[in-house]
């Protein structure tokens, strides 16, 4: 009865002991899990934090660079805005002169816009292709061309007179025929403000040449009264 009696306490000593030793182990692997998931939880959290962080340092860069490029873009354009109208000053005090970059009409455009500039007179143009102040105008289409050629962000540049006569580089083949540059913001605003203007936001062009904004900066003259010389740049 003594050997039973101490064989009975030592088997509940060890079912007491498993237990303590299971609940134990299971406690354990309850707070390796929930430490587990707080680990891990925190280290999506961070993660997201650090990926939104640097997403935004991303977005803010290029947004700066963005910006610090059309600044220059801009000043660009006003510089060759300012020697383009110095031309046309010096082209105004002067005998008409031929330029070596061939003009041509809506009806005889050449295969390659860069081949020449376009000439058009709006449909109540006070001006003719053949007077004085068409030919003086001519004067400046070899800048209008050399001034494309140096910007590779100019999609156009072209010179339009209260007259209603324009001049366009390159070659403009969409150019609507009852088209009047007198009309447009663009040579209003520069005739109004006598300063060089700049669209106020981006616009798709009707030429097919992207997102564009239009700068444009009048010249005054006695005899003929206001030009204006404007550029499409491309912004896109």
């Amino acid at each position: 009865k003594i050997l039973v009696l101490f064989l009975s306490l030592a088997l509940i000593s060890l079912l007491i002991l498993g237990f303590l030793a299971f609940s134990a182990i299971n406690n354990i692997g309850k707070f390796s899990q929930e430490s587990s998931e707080v680990l891990g939880n925190e280290a999506i959290t961070n993660s997201s934090s650090a990926l939104q962080e640097m997403g935004e340092e991303y977005l803010l860069r290029v947004v700066t660079d963005q910006a610090e490029i059309t600044n220059v873009l801009f000043e660009n354009t006003n510089t060759e805005m300012k020697m383009l109208a110095s031309n046309a000053l010096t082209i105004l005090n002067n005998p008409p002169a031929t330029p070596l970059t061939p003009s041509f009409t809506r009806f005889n455009a050449p295969k390659d816009p860069l081949d020449g500039t376009l000439i058009h007179l709006a449909p109540t143009a006070t001006a003719t292709i053949d007077s004085r102040e068409s030919k003086t105008l001519a004067g400046l289409d070899d800048s209008l061309k050399a001034v494309h050629r140096i910007d590779t962000d100019m999609t156009s540049v072209y010179a339009a007179t209260d007259s209603g006569i324009i001049r366009i580089y390159p070659m403009d083949k969409h150019l609507a025929p009852d088209y009047d540059p007198r009309t447009r913001d663009w040579f209003t605003r520069a005739k109004a403000s006598g300063q060089i203007t700049w669209s106020d936001r981006p616009y798709v062009d009707s030429a097919g040449n992207g997102l564009v904004m239009t700068c444009s900066h009048a010249v005054y003259s006695r005899d003929y009264g206001t030009w204006v010389i404007g550029s499409d740049i491309n912004v896109a």
